[in-house]
């Protein structure tokens, strides 16, 4: 036990003084009220702790105690005690915090959110759903919440909960009809509702679920505790047709004849015309007799070339028989392979020559071509699998859908197609095709970054930069830096804030005149600008003022001034006038936003630098990247780049007359073969930058090339009569052309319902096990990779969910045995799995209701009634919040008064000097001052001539006889103490409580000890 003993000691040290039994009061009166408030506040539910065991650490506080008591904190009693009484709160705070408290609410409000369905399959009854909300809704009490969510494919939030419901006849959201998505909306209800109150969702639908996996949404339900309440909408169709698929053989051989067969189902029997087309050319209507279920109609057909074939089955009954339309068409295709084809794409507008001459130089290398405009052109990539490439001839962005543009993009990355871009005027750039899909799959960037100026330019610079260190000192420099490097013909302006308000530091003027332009930045006084748009018009009159065949406008800000309003930004768009931002230093994030917000609309640049000294560089580079024509007239002979076999014993190439710029992809794929030459004016030192004239790389399973130049009489009149012209050309497409390969995998695609089935089988002379995969794209963002697994010998199957309406492609690449083969497929899904329904589906609904713990609705009640069931099951619902931040805050205010108690120490004699008068104060003191020195002198005085007589007596021959001993003498004095003279009592300062007086004292006090010493 001695070691517990020594542990004792060492924990809680003898006492420095005497420890009564009161000592123990703070402690004992602290702990009780502090237990009693964290009791009360949690058995009355108004707090509770997530970590209970925390409280435990309160056992430190009687070592806490013991240290004061003991007199280890060196505090006078009154000191001590408050000190100790701080320290027992802090303790008591940090404890709590450690327990991690959380507030306690119990609500007994009803949050409701209504989720009506309004997809197609109830298109009828959505009214009446609506009107249903309506009047439960005023038939609530005040205080419960109601909400509002529709839903189709995708749901939305009419209304979030609240008490007020402004009710709107007409719904405002936008939602695609043609599925139901039950777990998206019951999920999207889930996210609306109060954490703290009680939950509740009423669910107005059919219950045909056509998109998403319900039992997800029903999970989250359950674990939130939310109850579904479920109005089934009941509906059946008495008349209804449709046709389920149109079967095409799998494999055609040309010039036989086979069948096309039409599935038909029908609820009754009837009539009607079934009308079938290829191509979207009809090829034969004939009327059909049908009976109640399925039908099967075949029509025969006849291939005579290779090629892609798309038919379409469609069904003409009486508007009264039959209640959807969306059902009565099917598609379906086949695809003949043969001699790949080279097809060029040209300009509606267009002239001949653009593509005359490459089309000449193809068919002079055995390549089968065909021509077809921008209207013509398909908008499916299945269409465009007839083709080994494709050839863009000088055609505008404009001139195609944006479904056109995305099935070049997708047919070369999923489908292997080659695509070669040619220059002109309508092409690259200038034909609007930057950030397009069309970009994405070339080797070169439409984005001119670093570019040299070549024709006239005007550039604006707006200076806002006050407001971050040496910010001013940096404008002058970097307007300087920027005028430096522009050429003598472009012109520049800049544009302040100052005392008169939004002003030019120097209007536009020629860059030449660099030393008068110097002198106007240097005398610059450049203010706090309030907004961008008046600066911003200031500077964009001056531009259009300007005869500059390019217009640009700098802003450097912290961008604390509003967003200018769209009809300015509108105007700069107008006027072809593009606005690069720099963001330095922002008060907020969302400042910078409003800057890049600025490039963004105007087609500029947004850059936000860490580091002032990247300014000057940014202004350079901006200075010499005004945007200018993407166009270049000038003759020149292009430069080799790199060895390509596009460029196969070709030596030397002769000269061209022009290009579009572009610039280098920052991608290691993409390959510039031939550049334009910098002129000399134009070069920079440390440019590495070239202007492309051919390049290719791979994108996806295809190959692209990009050609800046044209090849018609303009800018490639010596290209076109020169003698390796159609090697270069057939060269070219041969590098992006599809490689064709003996297949031995045939791909065969059928629709069941919302699935896609890929069935693969295997022709190759040696039956071998292939590790196959398989992936579906859609032009909708929709992509599905995944395993096909063997079902029998050499047949193989993937099912694969769809997303509804769409033409997808397929991809089967498979691998074993030495084998490495890529096959392709597709399928149309005509219509959505919504319009096979036919009545509705309450049994999905019921299940619902049973495991989230609601109930089924009448929608024939009254609507009191059935308001009732929906709000009158009232549960009261207990929800928590963290409260820990305030805890901890009142933690960090207590240690600051704990240790200025212990450290502190304050003289309140201030206190009385705040209420004497002034004059009195100086007058008191004075006179205190006069009387001490006058008493001080009186003294000193006294004491002088006694020292003086006693240093005469000492000096007296000595009287052994007559000295008494020192002890006695010591004694008499004690005994016998001499009455000091009068005129010294008299003189005895008065205390008057002020501290001179006490320091006076206290020096009189130190005399009369040396005196007696003496």
């Amino acid at each position: 036990m001695k070691w517990l003993t020594t542990t004792l000691l060492r924990i809680f040290p003898p006492p420095r003084r005497a420890v009564r039994w009161t000592a123990v009061i703070p402690l004992v009166g602290f702990l009780a009220v502090f237990a009693s408030t964290m009791l009360f506040l949690l058995f009355t539910n108004r707090i509770e702790f997530l970590y209970p065991w925390a409280f435990s650490l309160l056992v430190v506080t009687p070592w806490i105690w013991w240290m004061q008591a003991a007199g280890y904190s060196g505090l006078t009693a009154s000191r001590g005690n408050t000190a100790l009484l701080i320290r027992l709160i802090v303790a008591g705070l940090l404890v709590t915090v450690l327990a991690l408290p959380r507030a306690v609410k119990t609500s007994d409000v009803v949050s409701v959110i209504y989720n009506v369905d309004i997809s197609d399959s109830v298109n009828e009854a959505k009214d009446t759903a609506l009107s249903i909300v309506a009047t439960t809704v005023a038939e609530k009490i005040s205080t419960d919440q109601a909400g509002l969510v529709v839903f189709g494919r995708t749901p939305a939030v009419e209304y979030p909960p609240r008490e007020t419901f402004p009710f709107e006849k007409y719904l405002n959201s936008q939602v695609g009809k043609d599925a139901t998505n039950l777990q998206q909306s019951l999920s999207l209800s889930l996210a609306m509702l109060p954490e703290e109150n009680q939950g509740r969702v009423v669910l107005i639908s059919d219950g045909t679920a056509t998109v998403g996996e319900l039992k997800h949404a029903v999970t989250e339900l359950q674990a939130r505790g939310v109850q579904v309440d479920v109005m089934p909408v009941d509906y059946q169709y008495d008349h209804e047709v449709l046709l389920e698929r149109l079967d095409l053989p799998r494999f055609v051989r040309i010039g036989e004849t086979y069948e096309a067969a039409t599935v038909l189902t029908s609820l009754k029997d009837g009539s009607g015309t079934l009308v079938l087309t290829q191509n979207d050319e009809e090829l034969q209507r004939m009327p059909v007799e049908f009976r109640a279920g399925k039908n099967r109609f075949a029509v025969p057909i006849k291939v005579g070339a290779p090629g892609y074939y798309e038919y379409s089955a469609r069904i003409e009954v009486p508007a009264s028989k039959d209640n959807r339309v969306e059902n009565n068409e099917v598609r379906n295709y086949l695809y003949i392979d043969g001699p790949g084809r080279v097809l060029i794409v040209t300009d509606p507008q267009g002239n001949p020559r653009e593509w005359k001459y490459i089309e000449q130089a193809l068919r002079q290398g055995e390549r089968e071509v065909q021509t077809m405009n921008a209207r013509e052109f398909p908008h499916d990539p299945l269409q465009l699998m007839p083709y080994d490439a494709i050839v863009f001839a000088n055609v505008p962005a404009d001139a195609f859908l944006a479904n056109q543009v995305q099935a070049v993009h997708d047919a070369v990355r999923n489908l292997g197609i080659g695509f070669v871009m040619l220059g002109g005027p309508n092409s690259f750039g200038p034909g609007g095709y930057q950030n397009s899909p069309i970009e994405d799959c070339l080797p070169i960037s439409m984005e001119i970054s670093k570019k040299k100026i070549l024709p006239k330019g005007a550039l604006v610079i707006i200076l806002h930069t006050c407001e971050f260190p040496q910010g001013n000192t940096w404008a002058k420099r970097i307007t300087k830096e920027a005028i430096r490097v522009l050429s003598a013909e472009d012109e520049v302006g800049a544009i302040g804030y100052s005392m008169n308000g939004d002003e030019w530091i120097f209007e536009l003027t020629p860059a030449s005149e660099y030393d008068k332009l110097v002198t106007s930045v240097n005398g610059a006084q450049i203010g706090d600008m309030p907004e961008f748009t008046s600066t911003m018009k200031l500077g964009l009159e001056g531009l259009l003022k300007s005869d500059a065949a390019s217009r640009h406008m700098i802003i450097i800000s912290d961008g604390d001034p509003p967003m200018p309003p769209p009809k300015i930004l509108k105007e700069f768009q107008d006027s072809q006038t593009t606005i690069s931002t720099v963001a330095v230093f922002p008060h907020d994030p969302r400042d910078a936003q409003v800057l890049n917000a600025i490039a963004s609309a105007t087609g500029g640049r947004f850059y936000f630098p860490s580091d002032p000294r990247q300014l000057p560089s940014i202004f350079i580079k901006e200075a010499k990247t005004l945007r200018r024509s993407q166009i270049q007239k000038r003759t020149f002979t292009p430069t080799l780049v790199n060895d390509d076999p596009v460029l196969r014993d070709i030596r030397s190439m002769p000269p061209l007359h022009g290009y579009v710029l572009a610039s280098e992809k920052e991608d290691p794929r993409a390959t510039i073969l031939l550049s334009a030459p910098p002129e000399e004016k134009d070069m920079v030192a440390d440019d590495s930058d070239v202007d492309p004239i051919l390049a290719v790389w791979r994108y996806g399973l295809g190959a692209t090339a990009a050609y800046t130049s044209d090849l018609t009489e303009d800018w490639g009149k010596d290209w076109i009569r020169w003698k390796q012209f159609q090697q270069l050309v057939t060269q070219l497409m041969t590098r992006v052309s599809r490689v064709r390969r003996e297949q031995f995998l045939r791909v065969y695609t059928y629709v069941n319902g919302n699935e896609g089935v890929v069935v693969v089988e295997d022709f190759h002379p040696e039956e071998s096990l292939l590790d196959m995969n398989v992936t579906v794209s859609s032009g909708d963002d929709f992509r599905y990779s995944g395993a096909v697994r063997q079902i029998a010998p050499r047949r193989y199957q993937a099912t694969i969910p769809l997303q509804g309406k769409a033409r997808y492609q397929v991809q089967i690449s498979a691998d074993g045995s030495d084998r490495q083969e890529i096959a392709y497929g597709g399928f149309i899904v005509s219509y959505s799995p919504e319009y096979l329904r036919f009545q509705a589906n309450p049994i999905v609904l019921r299940e619902i209701a049973e495991q989230t713990g609601g109930q089924e609705l009448d929608a024939e009640l009254e609507p009191e009634k059935l308001a009732e069931q929906i709000y009158g099951r009232r549960e009261s619902k207990r929800s928590t919040r963290s409260v820990f931040d305030w805890f901890l805050m009142a933690l960090a205010c207590m240690i600051p008064l704990d240790v200025a108690v212990r450290r502190v120490q304050l003289d309140f004699t201030w206190l009385k000097r705040m209420f004497t008068s002034r004059r009195n104060e100086s007058t008191a003191t004075m006179g205190a001052l006069l009387q001490k020195a006058e008493s001080v002198r009186s003294t000193m005085t006294g004491q002088k001539s006694e020292i003086t007589s006693r240093k005469k007596s000492v000096e007296r021959p000595m009287q052994p006889g007559a000295i008494p001993p020192r002890s006695s003498q010591n004694a008499a004095n004690k005994t016998q103490p001499q009455e000091a003279p009068p005129s010294v009592v008299s003189e005895q300062p008065v205390d008057d409580g002020s501290t001179t007086s006490r320091l006076l004292a206290m020096k009189r006090q130190r005399e009369d000890d040396t005196e007696e010493e003496t």
